[in-house]
This record gives structure tokens, sequence and C-alpha cells, in this order.
């Protein structure tokens, strides 16, 4: 399958995606006021051009903080799409799922809190935590770190990255950056782990401060997603790092979030970790238990176990269950079989309790009646018993056992109840 790599500039006034991951390291800066490659075959596109410049300064004000939807200003600095096209299965009834990366603060330093004085300070989001479980709060993609779209309707994902902006002091303009190439800071690998399941890598690295090689911390997202399409639902696992805030959003709902603490979980090893489970199709219908023997076939319509008996009596104390069953009776042979009086009963030595599969007079089903002399059945009999048979066997409630149905003559047909 062919993985197909795209980077576009998307212009910052559209819907794009912020991404800060913040260095904290023993530098030295000013001080400041205020808050990959796939797997397998692949190709690169040309870079497309955006209108934006590579850096700019602005006067920025803070997006309203309770206003998702308002677009975030990055000083006209196009944002950058990474796209892993042809990356994920094909299951069009699980739809989109948006991942995002976001600071929830108006900034975010390095050294000291997210809105007090520091060092290597830079803008956040300025948005509520989604918490788990939460409606889709419908953040425009600019208020996000970094805004991930996975299409299971086109096998397409795709990586939306902001600009970095500094926050300076003393008044003076904001700076932002456009973000690092792809394959040269932000990375997002692919590996197909079976035909079902896509693991994501993903490397995202900030713009604004300029460190050597191998010194700035990233935000490293590892994600597994495996669709359910039968119920248009998925499964995810994998791992994060502590910083910024995640929300992974599928249906309207929040169905993974974590709090970014503090920008140092960017240095430290993964610290979240994820594990989500969807809706899983219902299993299938199992069939009835029967049994055949001289001709007759014997098919468990219904069967219900329980801990205690018709007479409410406490059956797991002694290492015994209580079965109740429906029972139909087909005579597939020519000649007329009868069944004797006794009907039914556990085969199994080691289960028998007692013998209480009389039909109505002596079963312990609690019903009464002047028991049943016995079944005729004609050929092409096809006879539903009138009352339910009960058993107590021995062993834990979801014991297999075998119960047979005795014909006149010494014949039985056994039934294996798993």
């Amino acid at each position: 399958m062919e993985v197909a790599f795209v980077r576009r500039q998307i212009a910052a006034n559209s819907a794009g995606i912020a991404l800060v991951g913040l260095m904290v390291l023993a530098l030295s800066a000013s001080s400041c006021s205020g808050d990959g490659a796939s797997t397998g075959t692949s190709t690169t596109s040309n870079d497309v051009s955006g209108n934006g410049p590579h850096s700019a300064t602005c006067h920025r004000p803070n997006p309203p903080f309770n206003n998702v939807t308002a677009q975030a200003d990055n000083c006209g600095v196009a944002a950058i799409e990474i796209v892993r096209s042809n990356s994920l299965p094909i299951a069009p009834r699980v739809g989109t799922v948006v991942v995002e990366l976001y600071i929830d603060k108006p900034s975010a330093c390095a050294v000291g809190m997210f809105d007090t004085a520091g060092l290597l300070c830079a803008v956040g989001d300025n948005r509520p935590f989604a918490e788990e479980n939460s409606f889709d709060p419908h953040a425009d993609p600019s208020r996000s770190r970094v805004y991930g779209v996975l299409d299971f309707a086109t096998g397409a994902a795709s990586f939306r990255i902001n600009p970095s902006c500094t926050v300076p002091g003393g008044g003076d303009p904001n700076e932002c950056f456009e973000p690092l190439p792809d394959g040269q800071g932000n990375e997002v690998s692919v590996k197909h782990i079976s035909s079902q399941t896509t693991e994501l890598k993903t490397q995202f690295k900030e713009a604004a401060y300029h460190l050597p090689s191998g010194q700035a911390c990233t935000i490293n997202e590892n994600l597994a997603v495996t669709p359910i399409p039968q119920t248009g639902d998925l499964n995810i696992t994998g791992n994060g790092t502590s910083f910024p805030s995640i929300a992974v959003i599928h249906d309207g709902k929040v169905i993974i979030a974590a709090d970014g603490l503090h920008v140092t979980g960017l240095c430290l090893p993964p610290g979240q970790q994820y594990n989500y489970v969807g809706r899983q199709p219902a299993p299938p219908p199992q069939p009835h238990p029967t049994g055949s023997a001289d001709g007759v076939t014997v098919i468990i319509t219904s069967l219900q176990r329980s801990t205690k008996n018709s007479y409410e009596e406490d059956l797991n104390s002694k290492g015994q269950f209580f079965v109740r069953m429906g029972v139909r009776v087909i005579n597939q042979g020519s000649q007329v079989t009868e069944v004797n009086n006794l009907h039914f009963r556990l085969i199994d030595a080691s289960h028998v309790v007692d013998e209480t599969s009389q039909e109505g007079y002596g079963s312990k089903c609690g019903l009464s009646g002047n028991g049943d002399p016995g079944i005729t059945l004609a050929p092409g009999a096809d006879v539903t018993m009138p009352e339910s048979l009960c058993f107590e066997p021995h062993g834990s409630v979801k014991s297999p056992f075998v119960v047979v149905l005795g014909l006149d003559g010494g014949g039985e047909v056994p039934i294996p109840v798993q």
C-alpha cells in the first residue's frame, strides 16, 4: 500500500492548528512576563507555498477563553499540514477521529509557572480543558497546538501544526514562527501492525526557540488505532508526553482526555497512557444444544442457569447450580417411538443429584400436576415438551453437562450442553 506524504502550508487565518513544544534546559534566555517517515514504499510531494511569511511580529491578543470556535491570531504566519494518505484501514461507519493537543492556559513558560514571569515563554491556546466523556467542544483547529484528523472513510491521517509564538515582556509585540517542515523536526510515521490496526508515531517540535540539535524537548504521541466496522467505533491504545493536554474526539464525544501539567513533561518519557475500548459487535447467536439417536432428534430450545432453585435454595454453597430447560423432540424415523415417563436425566453420574427431570409431579421446577406417563411420537412428530425441565448438576453455574432423553426399550438420546 502506498503512503503519500504531503506538506501544505495553511494560511494562518484558515482552519489551522497550533504547536508549541517548549524546551526546558539550562539555557540562558531573556525574562518574559505573562503567561517521519512511514514504513514501506512512499513518495513525497513538493512543498506548496502558502501566503504567510516565515515569521512576523504583532501585538497578538489572546483568543476568548470561553469561545473555542474563535480563531487564534498568529500574526499572519502560516500553519503547515502533514498528511499520510492510505495509512488507515477503510471503515466508513467509524468516520473521523479528531486528536487535539493544546495548552489550556494563555501561555506556558519552560521555567516558571504558566502565567507568571519565567523563561522561554510561548503562546498557549487559552481554552477550557475538555473532560473525558464530555461533548465535542468543536474548537477551531487554530486553538490547538496540533490538530489531527484520522479519516477512516478515506484512510488518510492528517496533522495540522500552527506557528510557535513567543511571549515578550515590557509590552513588546509577539513574534510568531512558521512550523518546522515535515521530516525536519515534525515527524509522522505509520506502521501497519495488522490489516486492521495502524500505529501512528508522531513528534512535534516548536519553532520559536532555535536550540542545537538534540537539545529540544518535543511532543511525542504514539497511538495504535483499530476500527470496529460493525459498530462504527474503534479501539485506541498508546502513550504520550504529559504536556500539553490531549483530547481525542469521536462521534461527538471526548473519548480520551489528559490534562497537561507543566512544560517539563516534554522532556520526560511518555507519562500518559491511553486505552479506549469501543463498542464491540454482538456475539453471534449460539446454536441450540442438539442430540440425535435412534431416529429421534432433541433440541434444547431454552436454557436458564442459576445458583438458586425454584424454592430459592442456595445451591452455590453446595457446589451445585440450577438448570431449567425447554425442549423440542422430533421423530425423524419411520416407526412410532415411545418416550418413557422419566423423560430426561443427567447422564454423567458424577453430576447426578437426583432424578428431578420428570414433568409436573415430582419435578423441582416448582410445577404441579399428576405426572406424565410418557410421550408417543408418531413418524414425523415434532413435539415441544409442555412444561420446563429442571436439574441440579454439580459444578459452577457455567459448567458443561450432558442430559439424555430416555426411550422405551432402553434407547437414549444424549444432548451435550456447553
